[in-house]
């Protein structure tokens, strides 16, 4: 994971950074298509720990009081600049080309509402830009959402020869989340996801159609061209449009730190789902315990219903320490 990153702090509200650190830019819970400087999340595991990239970086954040800047219209105002190396040594899995790249963020806190402005230099990645904002409808209810724009991004596909060519252009992806705490503790949290680099439902139908193809003839020719293109769709949330329903409980039974939930994610682009029911219990010092199970559903030629298993169940134990 990296040693720790170094922090120099020479003014109130004026730090920089070095090291490998692990940012989180986007206010979605199950994906973040601002997330221009960090490892995608598992959509079915948002909160497993990532690693982090190399980067130096410089943030000041100033507050203002309510007789400045429009009547207190701006409440605070941080800015966040970063420089992250992508070579041989460091980061190179950042992007598809070795080449440093420069990323801002401005925040703004406008009236109770959290804005972020973000940019990625071309560099290792290509250009991108995006915002994102999250507020809060009164004291149970908060929604948020992210949009990006990506210069250029690729997907190979299959043409009507079944031969594979690569669609290259612009493209734009979107989140829309809502969350809401009911009286009893529960939360409930709904998502819908444009992952505007994502396949089309007949793009990942010509697909597995080849994969199946290829497996049942066992032709060299049809596996190879398949495996040219494979990790591409077997990527997490490879299609457009997701929808992500989890509802949790806290101190359920009566039992403190004791956390069950259930999770629903729908491909709404080809209509297969997973259902994940989880038991978390936190009760004990350092010591993290999850069961959970999950259910792919979906017919042949879907992403959850061509998952190698349809039916997962784990236990895991974390030790923090």
């Amino acid at each position: 994971m990296g040693s720790r990153p170094r922090r120099v702090q020479p003014a109130t509200g004026l730090s920089f950074d070095l090291g490998k650190r692990v940012l989180s830019w986007g206010k979605g819970y199950a994906w973040n298509p601002v997330g221009f400087v960090q490892r995608s999340k598992d959509a079915t595991d948002p909160n497993l720990p990532r690693e982090g990239y190399w980067m130096a970086d410089a943030t000041y954040v100033r507050s203002f009081s309510p007789d400045r800047l429009g009547l207190g219209l701006v409440q605070t105002v941080g800015l966040t600049l970063i420089a992250i190396p992508a070579n041989g040594s460091v980061n190179q899995d950042f992007g598809p080309k070795s080449d440093s790249s420069v990323a801002g963020k401005l925040y703004l806190l406008v009236k109770d509402t959290d804005l972020d402005l973000m940019v990625l230099s071309g560099g290792a990645r290509s250009l991108r830009y995006g915002a994102d904002f999250s507020r809060n409808l009164g004291s149970r209810m908060e929604v948020h959402g992210e949009i990006a724009r990506i210069a250029q991004s690729e997907r190979p596909v299959l043409d009507s020869q079944q031969q594979p060519v690569v669609i290259a252009g612009a493209s734009t992806s979107y989140l829309l989340g809502l969350r809401y705490i009911t009286e009893g503790d529960a939360t409930i949290l709904c998502e819908f996801y444009h992952n505007g680099e994502g396949f089309a439902a007949a793009e990942e139908r010509a697909f597995f159609t080849l994969a199946h193809l290829a497996v049942e003839t066992g032709d060299p020719a049809l596996i190879e061209r398949a495996n040219r293109i494979a990790a591409a769709y077997r990527r997490p949330s490879a299609l457009r449009n997701y929808v992500n329903l989890k509802v949790s409980q806290n101190d359920a039974l009566g039992i403190v730190y004791f956390t069950p939930s259930l999770t629903a994610q729908a491909n709404a682009s080809d209509r297969s789902l997973l259902i994940l029911p989880e038991l978390l219990y936190k009760g004990i010092t350092n010591l993290e315990l999850r069961l959970r199970l999950q259910q792919n559903v979906g017919p042949r030629e879907t992403e959850f219903g061509e998952k190698t298993a349809s039916t997962r169940l784990e236990f895991r134990m974390r030790y923090y320490f």
